[in-house]
């Protein structure tokens, strides 16, 4: 007799795709009429913007910009001039085969920025962006379980705590703020950096606070040169699509959609547009069955391995990244941090990270003269993980300025394979053997309760109430044996 089993469905979000891509973009920038010539460009800005992602079946793309400000010096010598521009950017990961659609996750990192002289009236602007891009697909994992069982028929089932990811969707959210320095003729850049403070699923929304980093350089009327930094609250919650209990979390990639300043008589103005992308976490507690006798009849067992990308550990861990310029006679005007994404490598049974950074430094030097120097800089971690275990690392937030450090969460995973009974034959039943005694004396070696029990013809309820048993008994303990 076959014995049916039921189909349970476990939904959670696979990962078709992780990868951080780079891409250098080039772009010939022209002064507007009314701009005096160039004579030598000091240094550039930008602040790099998500726009869309779009997947394709068979592959994900992302596209965005980095709108830049470059500093430079006429040819005339009068007072530093700035020119604006945009430069585009789109990546593209490709699948092995097609998917259904899903969702996708997208982080953009300023890793370089940079221009150069190319007549009076024509600069060629570079800057180089990374971008990590995530894809999460919805599919399920079937667990199977037992629909009414046999008299006679032993089960040894095994329950499994797991945290997987079910849910993922994004917030769009908008924030302004004024900034009011009178003095401030110009403004010459603004970096925006979303750092996530607060995150928490409570029932059917993903509640999160934040503030955002706002790093910005300005002129004021004499011609000098000041930057300053500003921290921007924000608190939103995203509908989620269904009501979750405590044990759920939430995991926020945070990405800049837009920096919209206006300059005002008294400062500026500023409109800032976050994309809070999110991924829910959810723990299920799955029970399976993972061995089957009857001391009656025979038992032939079918398994399945259920494979599950469970959590194994999430944590925020922050690397400082301290940076102290050597200045004799000279002045710091601005100091801007250019953090990429992190890189792994593994070694003896540890995942390093590296995270790669640069400062740019916008300083006068003893004789009063502009100038701009770069200085590269690689913060270091490691931690323990085996060949299967899996580490993603996320840019959660990253202080720029004068105390530059770069939040990360990390959080590793690892594909499980839980043993599992998909079905069960059960034979008629055996004829009992009369010479068979029905008490047998056994000691207790290496193998478990269930094992004694199976071997011996018995079952492990039977065992216990023949030994007065409330806790599994001790190696080398003489146990009494019931023989059906």
């Amino acid at each position: 007799m076959r014995l049916q089993w039921k189909r349970i469905p476990c939904p959670y979000l696979q990962t078709n795709v992780r990868q951080v891509q780079n891409q250098e973009q080039t772009q010939e920038v022209r002064l507007p009429d009314g701009l005096p010539d160039v004579g030598r460009v000091l240094c550039a800005w930008g602040q790099p913007v998500l726009r869309t992602k779009q997947w394709r079946g068979d592959s994900v793309s992302v596209s965005g910009g980095v709108t830049a400000t470059v500093l430079y010096l006429p040819e005339d010598g009068s007072a530093p001039c700035s020119v604006e521009a945009w430069l585009p950017f789109q990546m593209k990961w490709n699948f092995p085969q097609a998917h259904r659609d899903g969702s996708i996750h997208a982080q953009c990192q300023l890793r370089s920025i940079d221009a150069r002289v190319l007549s009076a009236r024509k600069m060629m602007l570079r800057a180089s962006v990374g971008v990590l891009a995530e894809a999460l697909e919805p599919v399920e994992a079937i667990a199977y379980a037992p629909d009414g069982m046999p008299e006679g028929v032993e089960l040894l089932k095994k329950t499994y705590p797991a945290v997987l990811p079910t849910e993922a969707g994004e917030k769009l959210f908008y924030f302004e703020d004024e900034i009011q320095i009178p003095e401030a003729k110009k403004w010459l850049s603004w970096q925006l950096q979303p750092e996530i403070t607060e995150q928490s699923v409570v029932g059917g929304r993903g509640v999160f606070r934040g503030i955002g980093q706002l790093h910005y350089v300005y002129m004021d009327d004499s011609g000098n040169i000041h930057s300053g930094e500003r921290a921007l609250p924000f608190a939103q919650f995203a509908d989620l699509d269904k009501e979750y209990d405590k044990e759920a979390t939430l995991r926020i990639l945070p990405a800049v959609s837009a920096v919209e300043p206006e300059q005002r008589e008294d400062g500026m103005h500023i409109q800032c547009g976050v994309i809070a992308q999110y991924t829910v976490w959810d723990r299920c507690v799955l029970e399976v069955a993972e061995d089957a006798y009857s001391p009656h009849c025979d038992v032939e067992i079918t398994m399945e391995p259920l494979t599950l990308p469970m959590e194994l550990e999430s944590r925020i861990e922050t690397i400082e990244a301290p940076f102290a310029p050597a200045l004799p006679g000279g002045q710091v005007l601005d100091v801007t941090f250019l953090p990429d994404h992190p890189q792994q490598f593994r070694e003896e049974g540890d995942v390093n990270l590296e995270l790669p950074g640069t400062f740019q430094m916008l300083y006068r030097d003893e004789s009063g003269s502009l100038q701009t120097a770069f200085h590269s800089w690689t913060g270091q971690f490691s931690l323990p993980a085996e060949e299967n275990v899996v580490v993603n690392v996320s840019t959660i937030g990253c202080h720029l300025g004068s105390q530059p450090g770069v939040k990360l969460q990390l959080q590793t995973t690892a594909r499980q394979q839980i043993p599992m009974i998909t079905a069960l034959t059960v034979s008629e039943e055996k004829k009992a053997n009369p010479h068979r005694p029905t008490l047998i004396l056994r000691r207790m070696d290496t193998d478990s309760l269930w094992e004694l029990a199976k071997d011996c013809g018995s079952t492990m309820e039977a065992i216990r109430q023949a030994n007065a048993l409330t806790t599994d008994p001790e190696q080398g303990q003489m146990l009494l044996i019931p023989v059906s």
